[in-house]
């Protein structure tokens, strides 16, 4: 199918941010959280030396990336301790992931929307509430024990501290409180949907709820050696995709497309489907979402034979994310010079895609990498 074409949609004009309903539930957070600390500050301020309230300037963001930390801290040994195998970890532009048997410390932009994020897969096949559960509430609960920690250290420190001694445990003890509570009330913001708003449409046993648990046991799956091709995608059946928000309808298109390249069988109605719902909604959908987003349509457009001009301006747009996928963006690029009669070009990339194999999740995702490798090396050894 030669003359197939998916083209990147424009990008719509950008809302005022006025208008969106998240910009006011983000103002209230930010005036909570920025009033409580201001009213904490200038309650001690009044006695503070001009050392002692530069130190409190700088004290204040310290403390606010450190709660972040403890959050996503909370979250990845709740993951732990509940049978699940953690493989990345970040807060702003740090992050830790897993690459091989071991791990590595990078420094990356950050992505819009998320101060912190932990990717954890459940060790087995079939994952249960209980396990997502103990996970998701991990983060809160670290942020509320902070606090709780921080109220005696307060209180000590009322009768024989300094005014910043006094300001620091009641601003940890204020912030961890805060952080904790707001995450634990269900509501959706961004694309994004806070601790609690997943725990509660997780005992609710939500087609939403049911997905999600869908998707874990695929990456349990996958990360074991499961190929796409086996993946058991029947039981999706049953669901009401319609109902769904769009962040899990799209994860659930992605896993038809990774199936179906899988297969070789990319041109079935169902998928072609599938990849015009992920491509019309791609402006939609959270910023961190979607450069792999990007770099599977790109690829599915390839293996359909399609547009190689439309398969590269998707292949720009798959930078970043919450994972690195610098070596899959590397394979890709080489697959389409190879397309274009670059060989050159399809060398040099594939090259650079096996130079970075290690940052590649073991797993079935692996499996393909080094299947697309070889393929694709076999195909260029053929045309010289």
């Amino acid at each position: 199918m030669p003359d197939f074409s998916l083209p990147v949609p424009p990008q719509p004009p950008k809302v005022p941010q006025w208008r969106r309903p998240h910009f006011w539930l983000q103002g209230l957070v930010g005036t909570l959280l920025g009033g409580g600390l201001m009213f904490l500050a200038l309650r001690a301020v009044q006695s503070f030396s001009a050392w002692e309230a530069l130190a409190l300037c700088f004290a204040l963001p310290v403390i606010l990336w450190l709660q972040i930390l403890m959050h996503e801290a909370g979250h990845a040994v709740a993951g732990y301790l509940s049978g699940q195998r953690l493989l990345a970890f970040g807060v702003g532009p740090l992050r830790l992931e897993r690459q091989g048997d071991g791990w590595v410390l990078r420094w990356s932009r950050s992505i819009n929307a998320i101060a912190g994020f932990v990717l954890m897969l459940p060790r087995s096949d079939s994952p249960g509430r209980s396990s997502s559960t103990i996970y998701l509430l991990g983060g809160p609960l670290a942020n509320l024990l902070v606090a709780a920690l921080s109220m005696p250290w307060a209180v000590a420190e009322m009768q024989v501290g300094s005014a910043l001694e006094l300001a620091l445990p009641s601003i940890v003890a204020g912030t961890g409180l805060l952080i904790g509570v707001i995450n634990l009330v269900p509501f959706m913001v961004g694309g994004w949907s806070t601790d609690g708003r997943q725990v509660l449409r997780l005992w609710q046993g939500s087609d939403e709820a049911r997905a999600m648990m869908f998707l874990r046991q695929l990456g349990a799956l996958s990360a074991t050696g499961t190929r796409p091709r086996d993946w058991p995608m029947s039981s999706l059946k049953s669901l009401r995709l319609e109902a769904l928000p769009q962040a899990v309808a799209d994860a659930l298109a992605q896993c038809w497309i990774y199936k179906a390249i899988d297969e070789q069988r990319p041109d079935r109605p169902e998928v072609v489907g599938a990849a015009r719902t992920l491509a019309n909604g791609f402006w939609g959908g959270a910023d961190a979402t979607r450069p792999s987003k990007a770099l599977l349509l790109s690829r599915w457009l390839i293996e359909m034979g399609g547009n190689l001009e439309e398969a590269r301006a998707w292949a720009a747009l798959a930078e970043g994310g919450i994972v690195d996928q610098s070596a899959e963006l590397a394979a890709l690029r080489a697959l389409i010079a190879f397309r274009h009669g670059n060989l050159v070009e399809a060398q040099r990339h594939l090259k650079e895609a096996a130079a970075l194999r290690d940052r590649v999740q073991q797993g079935a995702a692996l499996i393909m990498f080094d299947d697309d490798l070889v393929t694709l090396q076999a195909q260029l050894n053929g045309r010289r």
